[in-house]
Protein backbone atom coordinates (compact mmCIF):
# COMPACT_ATOMS: atom_id res chain seq x y z
CA UNK A 1 0.00 0.00 0.00
CA UNK A 2 1.39 3.40 -1.01
CA UNK A 3 1.53 5.88 1.85
CA UNK A 4 3.41 8.99 2.96
CA UNK A 5 5.45 9.35 6.15
CA UNK A 6 4.74 12.66 7.91
CA UNK A 7 7.80 13.31 10.05
CA UNK A 8 6.93 15.53 13.02
CA UNK A 9 9.84 17.41 14.57
CA UNK A 10 9.36 20.96 15.86
CA UNK A 11 5.83 21.27 14.48
CA UNK A 12 3.68 19.46 17.05
CA UNK A 13 0.24 20.53 15.83
CA UNK A 14 -2.25 19.78 13.06
CA UNK A 15 -3.24 23.44 12.47
CA UNK A 16 -1.40 25.24 9.67
CA UNK A 17 0.64 22.11 8.96
CA UNK A 18 1.52 22.07 5.26
CA UNK A 19 3.26 18.64 5.18
CA UNK A 20 0.29 16.92 6.82
CA UNK A 21 -2.22 18.65 4.54
CA UNK A 22 -0.15 17.76 1.46
CA UNK A 23 0.28 14.13 2.50
CA UNK A 24 -3.41 13.72 3.36
CA UNK A 25 -4.35 14.91 -0.12
CA UNK A 26 -2.30 12.08 -1.65
CA UNK A 27 -3.55 9.12 0.38
CA UNK A 28 -2.80 7.30 3.65
CA UNK A 29 -0.35 8.84 6.12
CA UNK A 30 1.95 7.52 8.82
CA UNK A 31 2.40 10.26 11.43
CA UNK A 32 5.83 9.65 12.93
CA UNK A 33 7.81 11.17 15.79
CA UNK A 34 11.33 9.85 16.37
CA UNK A 35 12.81 10.19 19.85
CA UNK A 36 16.54 10.37 19.11
CA UNK A 37 19.00 9.48 21.91
CA UNK A 38 21.87 11.38 20.25
CA UNK A 39 19.93 14.65 20.38
CA UNK A 40 19.04 14.24 24.04
CA UNK A 41 22.68 13.61 24.84
CA UNK A 42 23.53 17.14 23.66
CA UNK A 43 24.54 19.70 26.31
CA UNK A 44 21.57 21.95 25.49
CA UNK A 45 19.01 19.30 26.49
CA UNK A 46 17.49 19.01 29.96
CA UNK A 47 14.81 17.09 31.83
CA UNK A 48 12.35 19.98 31.66
CA UNK A 49 12.64 19.96 27.84
CA UNK A 50 12.02 16.22 27.84
CA UNK A 51 8.90 16.50 29.98
CA UNK A 52 7.58 19.48 28.01
CA UNK A 53 8.04 17.47 24.82
CA UNK A 54 6.17 14.49 26.26
CA UNK A 55 3.23 16.70 27.23
CA UNK A 56 3.22 18.29 23.79
CA UNK A 57 3.24 14.88 22.07
CA UNK A 58 0.28 13.75 24.16
CA UNK A 59 -1.60 16.83 23.02
CA UNK A 60 -0.61 16.18 19.39
CA UNK A 61 -1.80 12.57 19.69
CA UNK A 62 -5.22 13.82 20.77
CA UNK A 63 -5.36 16.24 17.86
CA UNK A 64 -4.49 13.48 15.39
CA UNK A 65 -7.03 11.07 16.87
CA UNK A 66 -9.77 13.63 16.25
CA UNK A 67 -8.68 13.66 12.60
CA UNK A 68 -8.67 9.85 12.32
CA UNK A 69 -4.92 9.18 12.67
CA UNK A 70 -2.60 7.84 15.36
CA UNK A 71 0.74 9.32 16.31
CA UNK A 72 3.51 6.72 15.97
CA UNK A 73 6.50 6.87 18.33
CA UNK A 74 9.85 5.38 17.36
CA UNK A 75 12.96 5.42 19.56
CA UNK A 76 16.30 5.52 17.77
CA UNK A 77 18.29 7.53 15.26
CA UNK A 78 16.11 8.75 12.40
CA UNK A 79 18.10 7.26 9.47
CA UNK A 80 18.04 3.83 11.15
CA UNK A 81 14.32 4.14 12.00
CA UNK A 82 13.47 5.04 8.40
CA UNK A 83 15.60 2.20 7.10
CA UNK A 84 13.86 -0.30 9.39
CA UNK A 85 10.44 0.99 8.39
CA UNK A 86 11.33 0.92 4.69
CA UNK A 87 12.50 -2.68 4.94
CA UNK A 88 9.29 -3.82 6.64
CA UNK A 89 6.77 -1.47 5.02
CA UNK A 90 8.18 0.41 2.00
CA UNK A 91 7.11 3.99 1.35
CA UNK A 92 7.89 6.38 -1.48
CA UNK A 93 7.53 9.80 0.13
CA UNK A 94 8.69 11.58 3.28
CA UNK A 95 7.37 15.04 4.18
CA UNK A 96 8.28 17.41 7.01
CA UNK A 97 8.81 21.00 8.01
CA UNK A 98 12.26 22.51 7.82
CA UNK A 99 13.89 22.51 11.24
CA UNK A 100 16.15 25.18 12.68
CA UNK A 101 18.05 23.42 15.44
CA UNK A 102 21.65 22.85 16.45
CA UNK A 103 24.63 21.15 14.83
CA UNK A 104 23.35 17.71 15.79
CA UNK A 105 19.97 18.19 14.08
CA UNK A 106 21.70 19.61 11.00
CA UNK A 107 23.98 16.56 10.75
CA UNK A 108 20.95 14.31 11.27
CA UNK A 109 19.09 16.01 8.41
CA UNK A 110 22.08 15.55 6.12
CA UNK A 111 22.14 11.83 6.99
CA UNK A 112 18.39 11.53 6.30
CA UNK A 113 18.85 13.27 2.94
CA UNK A 114 21.63 10.82 1.98
CA UNK A 115 19.46 7.85 2.94
CA UNK A 116 16.51 9.17 0.91
CA UNK A 117 18.70 9.61 -2.17
CA UNK A 118 20.06 6.09 -1.89
CA UNK A 119 16.58 4.57 -1.54
CA UNK A 120 14.88 6.79 -4.08
CA UNK A 121 12.52 8.23 -1.47
CA UNK A 122 11.30 11.76 -2.23
CA UNK A 123 11.75 14.02 0.79
CA UNK A 124 9.86 17.32 0.63
CA UNK A 125 10.21 20.06 3.25
CA UNK A 126 8.18 23.22 3.94
CA UNK A 127 9.34 26.36 5.78
CA UNK A 128 7.45 27.38 8.91
CA UNK A 129 9.52 30.17 10.53
CA UNK A 130 11.41 33.25 9.40
CA UNK A 131 14.53 31.33 8.38
CA UNK A 132 14.97 31.21 4.60
CA UNK A 133 17.41 28.56 3.42
CA UNK A 134 19.92 29.14 0.63
CA UNK A 135 19.06 32.84 0.43
CA UNK A 136 21.41 34.55 -2.06
CA UNK A 137 20.95 38.01 -0.53
CA UNK A 138 19.61 39.40 2.73
CA UNK A 139 17.80 42.08 0.74
CA UNK A 140 15.20 39.49 -0.26
CA UNK A 141 14.54 38.23 3.27
CA UNK A 142 11.99 40.79 4.44
CA UNK A 143 9.75 40.35 1.42
CA UNK A 144 9.87 36.57 1.71
CA UNK A 145 9.12 36.73 5.44
CA UNK A 146 6.15 39.01 4.89
CA UNK A 147 4.80 36.81 2.10
CA UNK A 148 5.04 33.72 4.29
CA UNK A 149 3.53 35.31 7.40
CA UNK A 150 0.65 36.93 5.54
CA UNK A 151 -0.35 33.78 3.66
CA UNK A 152 -3.56 32.20 5.00
CA UNK A 153 -3.12 29.64 7.78
CA UNK A 154 -4.06 26.14 6.70
CA UNK A 155 -7.05 24.62 8.52
CA UNK A 156 -6.62 21.33 10.38
CA UNK A 157 -7.81 18.13 8.69
CA UNK A 158 -11.50 17.47 9.03
CA UNK A 159 -12.61 15.08 11.78
CA UNK A 160 -11.96 11.43 10.90
CA UNK A 161 -10.66 12.45 7.47
CA UNK A 162 -7.15 10.98 7.66
CA UNK A 163 -6.36 7.44 6.54
CA UNK A 164 -3.83 6.28 9.07
CA UNK A 165 -0.96 3.81 8.77
CA UNK A 166 0.79 2.35 11.84
CA UNK A 167 4.37 1.30 12.51
CA UNK A 168 4.98 -2.46 12.20
CA UNK A 169 6.50 -2.39 15.69
CA UNK A 170 5.77 -0.62 18.98
CA UNK A 171 8.17 1.46 21.08
CA UNK A 172 7.44 2.79 24.56
CA UNK A 173 8.44 6.12 26.05
CA UNK A 174 11.86 5.67 27.68
CA UNK A 175 12.78 6.89 31.14
CA UNK A 176 14.82 10.10 31.16
CA UNK A 177 17.87 8.33 32.58
CA UNK A 178 18.09 6.06 29.55
CA UNK A 179 18.30 9.16 27.33
CA UNK A 180 21.27 10.56 29.22
CA UNK A 181 19.26 13.08 31.23
CA UNK A 182 20.98 12.66 34.58
CA UNK A 183 19.80 16.03 35.95
CA UNK A 184 16.61 15.16 37.82
CA UNK A 185 15.48 18.75 38.29
CA UNK A 186 12.14 19.59 36.66
CA UNK A 187 11.04 23.10 37.72
CA UNK A 188 7.72 22.67 39.55
CA UNK A 189 6.29 25.91 38.15
CA UNK A 190 7.41 25.49 34.56
CA UNK A 191 4.93 25.89 31.73
CA UNK A 192 3.12 22.78 30.55
CA UNK A 193 3.45 21.56 27.00
CA UNK A 194 0.79 21.21 24.35
CA UNK A 195 -1.23 23.28 21.94
CA UNK A 196 -4.12 23.92 24.32
CA UNK A 197 -1.91 25.56 27.00
CA UNK A 198 -0.11 27.47 24.26
CA UNK A 199 -3.35 28.90 22.90
CA UNK A 200 -4.34 30.00 26.39
CA UNK A 201 -0.99 31.75 26.91
CA UNK A 202 -1.30 33.51 23.53
CA UNK A 203 -4.85 34.69 24.28
CA UNK A 204 -3.90 35.86 27.77
CA UNK A 205 -0.93 37.82 26.42
CA UNK A 206 -2.79 39.54 23.58
CA UNK A 207 -5.87 40.42 25.65
CA UNK A 208 -4.30 41.29 29.02
CA UNK A 209 -0.55 41.07 29.63
CA UNK A 210 0.62 42.79 26.43
CA UNK A 211 -0.52 46.13 27.86
CA UNK A 212 2.35 45.90 30.38
CA UNK A 213 4.97 44.46 28.02
CA UNK A 214 6.94 47.58 27.09
CA UNK A 215 7.77 48.66 30.62
CA UNK A 216 7.30 45.42 32.50
CA UNK A 217 9.76 43.40 30.42
CA UNK A 218 12.67 45.45 31.86
CA UNK A 219 12.06 44.60 35.51
CA UNK A 220 12.81 41.24 37.16
CA UNK A 221 9.71 41.76 39.29
CA UNK A 222 7.26 42.18 36.42
CA UNK A 223 9.00 40.43 33.51
CA UNK A 224 7.67 36.92 34.34
CA UNK A 225 4.11 38.10 33.68
CA UNK A 226 4.74 40.97 31.26
CA UNK A 227 6.63 38.83 28.75
CA UNK A 228 4.71 36.79 26.20
CA UNK A 229 5.79 33.36 27.58
CA UNK A 230 5.24 31.95 24.07
CA UNK A 231 8.81 30.80 23.42
CA UNK A 232 8.49 27.09 24.34
CA UNK A 233 5.27 26.73 22.34
CA UNK A 234 6.87 28.33 19.29
CA UNK A 235 10.09 26.33 19.76
CA UNK A 236 8.26 22.98 19.53
CA UNK A 237 5.66 24.22 17.06
CA UNK A 238 2.66 23.74 19.35
CA UNK A 239 1.78 27.15 17.94
CA UNK A 240 2.81 28.15 14.45
CA UNK A 241 4.81 31.34 13.97
CA UNK A 242 2.43 32.49 11.25
CA UNK A 243 -0.52 31.78 13.52
CA UNK A 244 0.98 33.92 16.31
CA UNK A 245 1.87 36.77 13.95
CA UNK A 246 -1.60 36.92 12.42
CA UNK A 247 -3.30 36.70 15.84
CA UNK A 248 -1.17 39.64 16.99
CA UNK A 249 -2.03 41.69 13.91
CA UNK A 250 -5.73 40.97 14.34
CA UNK A 251 -5.55 42.05 17.97
CA UNK A 252 -3.84 45.29 16.96
CA UNK A 253 -6.70 46.06 14.58
CA UNK A 254 -9.23 45.36 17.34
CA UNK A 255 -7.40 47.66 19.76
CA UNK A 256 -7.26 50.51 17.24
CA UNK A 257 -10.98 50.17 16.65
CA UNK A 258 -11.63 50.14 20.39
CA UNK A 259 -9.46 53.24 20.84
CA UNK A 260 -11.42 55.07 18.14
CA UNK A 261 -14.72 54.04 19.70
CA UNK A 262 -13.52 55.09 23.16
CA UNK A 263 -12.38 58.49 21.85
CA UNK A 264 -15.77 59.05 20.23
CA UNK A 265 -17.50 58.03 23.46
CA UNK A 266 -15.38 60.44 25.54
CA UNK A 267 -16.10 63.29 23.14
CA UNK A 268 -19.83 62.61 23.20
CA UNK A 269 -19.80 62.42 26.99
CA UNK A 270 -17.91 65.71 27.20
CA UNK A 271 -20.35 67.49 24.94
CA UNK A 272 -23.30 65.97 26.75
CA UNK A 273 -21.99 67.18 30.10
CA UNK A 274 -20.90 70.68 29.15
CA UNK A 275 -23.37 71.41 26.37
CA UNK A 276 -22.82 71.89 22.65
CA UNK A 277 -22.77 75.39 21.22
CA UNK A 278 -22.87 76.35 17.55
CA UNK A 279 -19.72 76.04 15.57
CA UNK A 280 -20.88 74.45 12.32
CA UNK A 281 -18.11 72.24 10.98
CA UNK A 282 -15.45 73.50 13.41
CA UNK A 283 -15.39 70.96 16.20
CA UNK A 284 -13.13 73.24 18.24
CA UNK A 285 -15.80 75.89 18.72
CA UNK A 286 -18.21 73.87 20.90
CA UNK A 287 -15.36 72.33 22.88
CA UNK A 288 -13.67 75.66 23.45
CA UNK A 289 -16.93 77.37 24.36
CA UNK A 290 -17.80 74.60 26.81
CA UNK A 291 -14.33 74.84 28.35
CA UNK A 292 -14.57 78.56 28.89
CA UNK A 293 -18.00 78.20 30.44
CA UNK A 294 -16.69 75.54 32.84
CA UNK A 295 -13.77 77.76 33.86
CA UNK A 296 -16.13 80.64 34.67
CA UNK A 297 -18.36 78.31 36.68
CA UNK A 298 -15.90 76.52 38.97
CA UNK A 299 -12.63 78.44 38.63
CA UNK A 300 -10.54 75.27 38.31
CA UNK A 301 -7.33 74.83 36.30
CA UNK A 302 -7.26 72.06 33.68
CA UNK A 303 -4.82 70.55 31.22
CA UNK A 304 -6.90 70.61 28.05
CA UNK A 305 -6.65 70.21 24.32
CA UNK A 306 -8.24 73.11 22.44
CA UNK A 307 -9.29 71.67 19.11
CA UNK A 308 -9.41 74.42 16.52
CA UNK A 309 -10.19 73.13 13.07
CA UNK A 310 -7.65 70.37 12.51
CA UNK A 311 -4.96 71.92 14.72
CA UNK A 312 -4.52 70.85 18.33
CA UNK A 313 -3.07 73.44 20.71
CA UNK A 314 -1.93 71.98 24.02
CA UNK A 315 -2.77 74.47 26.76
CA UNK A 316 -2.07 74.22 30.44
CA UNK A 317 -3.95 76.91 32.30
CA UNK A 318 -2.59 78.25 35.55
CA UNK A 319 -0.03 80.85 34.53
CA UNK A 320 -0.08 84.52 33.81
CA UNK A 321 1.53 87.03 31.55
CA UNK A 322 1.68 88.37 28.05
CA UNK A 323 1.03 86.64 24.76
CA UNK A 324 4.53 87.30 23.46
CA UNK A 325 5.65 84.43 21.24
CA UNK A 326 2.34 82.60 21.57
CA UNK A 327 -0.01 81.43 18.84
CA UNK A 328 -3.61 81.66 19.98
CA UNK A 329 -5.50 80.61 16.88
CA UNK A 330 -9.23 81.03 17.12
CA UNK A 331 -9.45 82.33 20.69
CA UNK A 332 -11.59 85.37 21.35
CA UNK A 333 -10.13 88.30 23.33
CA UNK A 334 -12.30 87.28 26.28
CA UNK A 335 -10.97 83.70 26.17
CA UNK A 336 -7.38 84.90 25.87
CA UNK A 337 -7.81 87.16 28.82
CA UNK A 338 -9.22 84.38 30.95
CA UNK A 339 -6.46 81.93 30.05
CA UNK A 340 -3.72 84.43 30.85
CA UNK A 341 -5.34 86.28 33.75
CA UNK A 342 -2.71 86.49 36.50
CA UNK A 343 -3.77 83.60 38.74
CA UNK A 344 -6.89 85.26 39.98
CA UNK A 345 -8.98 83.43 37.41
CA UNK A 346 -8.23 79.98 38.80
CA UNK A 347 -8.93 78.54 42.21
CA UNK A 348 -6.21 75.89 41.97
CA UNK A 349 -3.44 78.00 40.43
CA UNK A 350 0.20 77.61 41.43
CA UNK A 351 2.86 80.35 41.21
CA UNK A 352 5.32 77.94 39.59
CA UNK A 353 3.15 77.31 36.57
CA UNK A 354 3.13 79.36 33.40
CA UNK A 355 0.60 79.01 30.65
CA UNK A 356 2.34 78.39 27.38
CA UNK A 357 0.80 77.72 23.99
CA UNK A 358 3.07 76.43 21.21
CA UNK A 359 6.04 78.67 21.97
CA UNK A 360 8.00 80.53 24.61
CA UNK A 361 6.41 82.46 27.45
CA UNK A 362 8.45 84.73 29.67
CA UNK A 363 7.15 87.13 32.30
CA UNK A 364 9.37 89.28 34.51
CA UNK A 365 9.26 88.21 38.10
CA UNK A 366 8.04 84.66 37.48
CA UNK A 367 10.29 81.83 38.68
CA UNK A 368 10.18 79.69 35.54
CA UNK A 369 9.49 79.61 31.86
CA UNK A 370 8.37 76.58 29.90
CA UNK A 371 8.27 75.40 26.37
CA UNK A 372 5.63 72.95 25.18
CA UNK A 373 6.27 71.27 21.86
Amino acid sequence: MAYTVVWFKRDLRVHDHAPLAHAAAHGPVLCLYVLEPSLWAQPDSALQHYQFLRESLRDLAQQLRSCGARLQLAVGETPEVLARLYALQPFARLVSHEETGNGATYARDLAVARWCRRQGVAWQEWPQHGVVRRLPSREQWHGLWQAHMQAPCLPPPLPASLRSVCLPWRDTWPAPETMGLSDAHDPPQRQRGGRAPGQQVLHDFLHARAAFYRGGISSPLTAPTACSRLSPYLALGCLGMREAVQATQQRQVQLKLQDAQQAAHVRQAFLAQFGQHGGGGDVGVPLRTALMRRVREDGRRYAVNLVIGQRVIAAQRGGAGSETGCELHGLSPDEKGLLFKPHTGFLDSEPSLSAVLCGWHEEPGWPCCHRLS
